[in-house]
C-alpha cells in the first residue's frame, strides 16, 4: 500500500480509535479496497466492523436493501443509490460511521452523461450525519480511478468523524460513554412507544370483551382466542421495524416515513378507544379505513429506506385490512 493511502487510513483508525467508533464499508467500483486499505494496518479490528462489497445491483439489492426501483431511475451510479448505500450499510452494520463508493472506472461502461472516471460517495453517521461528494476523475485508467476513490473515501471518513463527534476533552465526559448513555435513545424511545400502544389497546379492549360478544358477527369472524397473540406479534414486528428504521441517517425521507408509523400508530390506539370503549362500530369504521391506507403508504416509506423495516409491517397492512372488513360487517349487522 502507498505511503499517502497508509497515512489515510491510519487517520481514519486513530480518530475512530479515540472516541471509540466503529467503521464500515460499502464499496462497488472499489471492490473492497477502502475496508482493504483500513484493515492493511495491524490492530484495526478495534474500528472496523465489515465490509459490504455490493459489486452487482442485485448485490447492492440483497445487502444493503438499495430499491429496485431507485436503482432504475437514476442509475447505480448516481448520488441517490451512493446514499442509499450509506444508510443500508449502517442498518446492517454494528458502526457508528460509513462509506458507500459506487462510480464507473473504467476502462468501459461510460456515456455522455456518466463517463468513465464519474465517482459518487456518500458517508453517515448514526448520529444522522449524511454527506455526499461526486467526482469526475476523468479516465485515469482503473487502477488511478479506483485509487484515488480510496482516498477520497478515507478523507469523507476523517472529515465526518472530526464534525460528527468532537473528540472528547478533560472538562467534558469521554465520547465513549457519551455513546453508551445516549445512542440508543432514539430507537429505545420508539421501541416503547410502540409497546405503550399495545397496553393502551388492551386497557380499552379487555373490559368489553363481554360487550363484544354480544354482538352479531359475520361467518368470518375468527375464534376470539387469536385476537390477542395475533396483535402480540404485530406489535413486535412493529418494533423491530421502526427500531431499524430510527437507527438511520436523519434524512427528509426517514422523517415522513416516521411520522406515517407513529400516526397509524397512533390511529391503532385510538381505535380500539373509539370501537371498544365507546361501543361504536362506526367510529371504530372511521378510523380503521384511513388506518389501514396509513399503513401501506408506511410500507412503501420503510421499503424505501430499508427493507426488512417495510417487510415487517406487511402482515400489518393484511391484519388492518382484515379488521377494516370485519369491522364494517359487524356495523351492518348491529346497526
Amino acid at each position: 500500500m502507498s505511503e499517502d493511502l497508509r497515512a489515510a487510513a491510519k487517520a481514519v483508525l486513530d480518530a475512530c480509535r479515540a472516541r471509540g467508533l466503529k467503521v464500515a464499508t460499502a464499496e462497488s467500483c472499489t471492490g473492497g479496497l477502502v475496508a482493504g486499505a483500513l484493515t492493511d494496518i495491524a490492530g484495526s479490528s478495534d474500528v472496523v466492523d465489515r465490509g459490504f462489497v455490493t459489486y452487482s445491483n442485485e448485490a447492492k439489492q440483497q445487502m444493503l436493501g438499495v430499491p429496485a426501483a431507485m436503482i432504475e431511475k437514476h442509475g447505480a451510479v448516481s448520488r441517490e443509490t451512493a446514499e442509499a448505500m450509506a444508510r443500508g450499510a449502517l442498518g446492517n452494520a454494528n458502526a457508528d460511521i460509513v462509506v458507500s463508493i459506487t462510480g464507473i472506472a473504467g476502462p468501459g461502461g461510460g456515456s455522455a452523461d456518466k463517463p468513465v472516471g464519474l465517482v459518487h460517495f456518500a458517508a453517515a453517521s448514526r448520529g444522522g450525519a449524511l454527506t455526499h461528494a461526486e467526482k469526475r476523475y476523468g479516465d485515469l485508467g482503473r487502477i488511478g480511478v479506483r485509487r484515488k476513490s480510496v482516498l477520497q473515501a478515507l478523507l469523507m471518513l476523517k472529515n465526518l468523524t472530526d464534525a460528527t463527534y468532537p473528540q472528547a476533552t478533560a472538562e467534558s465526559p469521554s465520547m465513549q460513554d457519551e455513546k453508551l448513555r445516549l445512542k440508543p435513545d432514539m430507537s429505545a424511545l420508539a421501541v416503547v412507544a410502540v409497546l405503550a400502544t399495545s397496553v393502551a389497546g388492551q386497557l380499552a379492549t379487555s373490559p368489553n370483551l363481554g360487550w363484544y360478544a354480544r354482538l352479531l358477527k359475520p361467518s368470518f369472524n375468527p375464534p376470539s382466542g387469536i385476537f390477542a397473540p395475533a396483535w402480540g406479534a404485530l406489535y413486535l414486528l412493529m418494533a423491530f421495524a421502526i427500531w431499524r428504521v430510527v437507527r438511520l441517517p436523519a434524512t427528509p425521507a426517514r422523517t415522513a416515513a416516521l411520522t406515517l408509523f407513529f400516526l397509524q400508530l397512533a390511529l391503532n390506539a385510538a381505535w380500539s378507544w373509539m370501537f371498544f370503549a365507546a361501543h361504536s362500530p362506526l367510529l371504530g369504521l372511521v378510523n380503521i379505513i384511513p388506518q389501514f391506507l396509513i399503513v401501506v403508504v408506511t410500507i412503501i416509506a420503510f421499503l424505501r429506506l430499508d427493507w426488512m423495516a417495510g417487510l415487517a409491517l406487511v402482515p400489518l397492512a393484511a391484519w388492518v385490512g382484515f379488521a377494516a372488513a370485519l369491522n364494517a360487517a359487524i356495523w351492518q349487522l348491529n346497526g
